[in-house]
């Protein structure tokens, strides 16, 4: 779980304490789940994280964006814009079994879909 507790004077360090001082950096990083900001040249240049919390928050963006699409599909499916891809396929002489391998849902892929978003799409609504 991301640490929402910042430190500005112990969570933005510099490139060569970075350096000097790795390995402790990490193991606290790992034990805590703090994140560090790493300057270089007096900017802001990385950060450094536990790679549990940054999947997790690689995750939330995907969720966010699958729930944007899913907003902007209702939106056009609304608006008559929304093409249906069994339509779309059939006009072009294709068959849905040709598209198989690309309608695989993801790993996690219920986790990502906002609560209640299958439900609705299965209810038809």
């Amino acid at each position: 779980m991301l640490n929402a507790d910042f430190n500005v004077q112990e969570d933005i360090i510099g490139l060569t304490h970075l350096r000097k001082h790795l390995a402790q950096i990490a193991e606290d990083i790992e034990m805590t789940g703090s994140q560090k900001i790493v300057i270089r040249k007096g900017k802001p240049s990385l950060v450094v994280m536990r790679a549990s919390d940054f999947q997790e928050v690689q995750d939330r963006l995907l969720a966010m964006e699958l729930q944007e699409a899913y907003r902007q599909t209702k939106t056009e499916e609304a608006s008559g814009e929304l093409i249906d891809l069994d339509d779309l396929a059939a006009e072009f002489g294709f068959a849905e079994s040709d598209f198989a391998d690309v309608l695989e849902k993801p790993e996690n892929y219920d986790k990502m879909i906002p609560k209640g978003a299958s439900a609705r799409k299965r209810n038809g609504k």
